[in-house]
C-alpha cells in the first residue's frame, strides 16, 4: 500500500515538471514573439549621396543676373540707347535655354530618365553654356569682369552630370520632389526685374 502510494505520489511530481517545462516553453515562444524583429532579407543598399547639381545651376543663375545688375548700373543715357536692348536680348536668351533646361530635367526625374536622355541633357547643358557665355562677354564690356571668372559651372556640372543621372534612377519620390525644387529655384529673374539702369531712358 505505501509503495503505490509511493509512485503515486513520485508521477504526480513528474507531471508537474513536465507541465511546468511546457509552461515555460510556451511563455518563452510568446516573449519571443513580442520583440520587433528586423525584415529578413538582404540590407537596404547605401545610395551614395547625390551630386549637388541645382548648385551649379544656381552659380549660372547668379553669375548672369549679377552681371546684368552690374551692366543696367554702369549705363548711361546715350550709351543704354545701344546696349541696354542687345544685354536684354542675350539675356533672355540665356533665360529662356536655362527654363527648358529645368523643365526638361524636372519632366525627366518624374520617369528617372531613358538612357537616350543622358546626351540630351548634356547637349541642353551645353548650349546653356555658350548663352550664359555670350550674355556675360557682353556684359564683360560694360564691367570689369570677365567670363565665368575662376570657376566654371558648367564645366562642373558635365563632370558630375553622369553621377547625378544615375542617382536620380535610384531616388525615391519625396527625394524627387526635393530635387525639383531645389531646381525651381534656380531659374533666372526676368530682366526687368534686375533694377534700373543708370539713367532713365526716355
Amino acid at each position: 500500500m505505501a509503495d503505490r502510494q509511493s509512485g503515486n505520489g513520485a508521477g504526480f511530481i513528474f507531471a508537474l515538471l513536465i507541465l511546468a517545462a511546457t509552461g515555460a516553453v510556451v511563455y518563452l515562444v510568446w516573449r519571443s514573439n513580442q520583440v520587433v524583429r528586423p525584415f529578413p532579407g538582404k540590407p537596404a543598399p547605401v545610395v551614395p549621396q547625390l551630386p549637388d547639381l541645382a548648385a551649379e545651376l544656381s552659380k549660372i543663375k547668379s553669375l548672369c543676373e549679377s552681371r546684368a545688375l552690374a551692366a543696367k548700373g554702369s549705363l548711361r543715357r546715350l550709351e543704354a540707347r545701344k546696349q541696354l536692348p542687345i544685354g536684354e536680348k542675350l539675356y533672355g536668351e540665356v533665360k529662356a535655354e536655362s527654363d527648358a533646361t529645368i523643365t526638361f530635367l524636372i519632366t525627366g526625374m518624374a520617369v528617372r530618365f531613358k538612357d537616350t536622355d543622358d546626351e540630351n541633357v548634356r547637349a541642353r547643358m551645353r548650349a546653356l553654356g555658350k548663352k550664359s557665355t555670350a550674355f556675360l562677354d557682353w556684359a564683360d564690356g560694360l564691367t570689369n569682369k570677365k567670363g565665368y571668372g575662376a570657376e566654371d559651372p558648367i564645366s562642373a556640372i558635365l563632370a558630375l552630370l553622369g553621377d547625378w543621372l544615375k542617382g536620380v534612377r535610384e531616388e525615391n519620390e519625396k527625394a524627387i520632389k526635393q530635387i525639383s525644387a531645389s531646381l525651381e529655384g534656380c531659374r533666372f529673374r526676368n530682366w526687368t526685374e534686375l533694377g534700373p539702369i543708370g539713367e532713365s531712358v526716355p
